[in-house]
């Protein structure tokens, strides 16, 4: 009987002895030659998939459903579609004073609804006060309307203008137009598009019942540490039977390429300036310059170099 103890005793003592080289067999192996990721581990403020945070106090920017845009500025020249306005015969009282000093004062308001993936309708008012004009001040009041719908990489664009010259009914009008627009950004690989180019038509269906075409390309270039922008500017028109809704022009009614245009349009941000965030929306000072020539010579148009300065308000 002591002999079969003694037996058992061996027998437990040789299992527990190779259990233990087991289990430091197993303790023992050097660690795994993976890394652990630390962005793999969660940590206790936040799971694998961190929530995106809501805006906190003073930041963000308006993303309703409406959207303004108001720019006014004083101008030495009143320049369109290649027709100085500011000098010229007036219909009514003889010659302007083409030395006069007084600038052009313009405003233009814009109101556009955000729909989404469906177009935008917006509506918008642009005027002309011109104190040196004999006949009104108010040399030009221009209605306007339409809707801008984005399908990358166009943007197409189309409404109506309408054209009131007060004291001077006569030369009242009206046109439709378009306006499509290539973001090119994607023949050139890069996150913003390069030249922008479009085409554009009107057709006045109202008084003189005649085309205007526009074709053109901008750039802009942003200085962010410095809030400024500048936007190169190069257009041409062509016009098709057209007497142009302008207050002084003559009865003639011709066809060929009218006019070009290439300016700049500097734009430098009260947001940086005063470190105002957009949440109070985008306040800009503008300054413009552009030069535009007359092509044809028998077309309506004048060889001027204009320019002036502004503010605008988006939000």
């Amino acid at each position: 009987m002591r002999r079969l103890i003694l037996a058992l005793l061996m027998m437990f003592a040789v299992a527990g002895r190779a259990w233990g080289d087991a289990l430091s067999f197993v303790y023992e192996q050097p660690p795994t030659t993976q890394p652990v990721l630390a962005s793999m581990v969660p940590s206790d403020d936040e799971g694998v998939y961190p929530l995106p945070q809501p805006a906190g106090p003073g930041e963000g920017v308006n993303q309703g459903g409406v959207h303004v845009d108001v720019s006014a500025g004083y101008f030495n020249h009143y320049v369109y579609r290649g027709v100085d306005h500011s000098i010229g015969l007036s219909d009514k009282v003889g010659t302007f004073n083409t030395k006069a000093s007084t600038f052009n004062f313009q405003i233009d308001s814009k109101l556009q609804f955000d729909l989404g993936k469906f177009p935008h309708p917006f509506v918008g008012l642009f005027a002309d006060v011109y104190d040196a004009d004999p006949v009104n001040r108010f040399q030009e009041v221009r209605p306007y309307y339409g809707a801008v719908w984005t399908v990358k990489p166009f943007t197409l664009e189309g409404g109506g203008n309408t054209y009131i010259y007060p004291d001077r009914e006569n030369l009242n009008t009206a046109e439709y137009y378009t306006k499509l627009t290539l973001n090119d950004a994607f023949l050139f690989h890069s996150d913003k598009p390069l030249l922008s180019p479009y085409i554009y038509s009107a057709y006045d269906y109202d008084k003189n019942h005649g085309w205007y075409f526009e074709a053109g390309v901008s750039h802009d270039l942003a200085l962010e540490d410095f809030g400024l922008t500048f936007t190169f500017k190069a257009d041409v028109a062509y016009i098709v039977g057209y007497q142009q809704q302008f207050v002084f022009i003559d009865e003639n009614h011709d066809t060929g390429f009218q006019h070009y245009d290439v300016g700049l349009l500097t734009a430098y941000s009260l947001n940086h300036l005063f470190n105002l965030n957009q949440r109070f929306g985008q306040f800009d000072l503008l300054g413009y310059i552009t030069y535009t020539g007359k092509i044809e010579a028998e077309l309506r148009a004048n060889n001027v170099i204009w320019g002036g300065a502004g503010i605008r308000f988006m939000y």
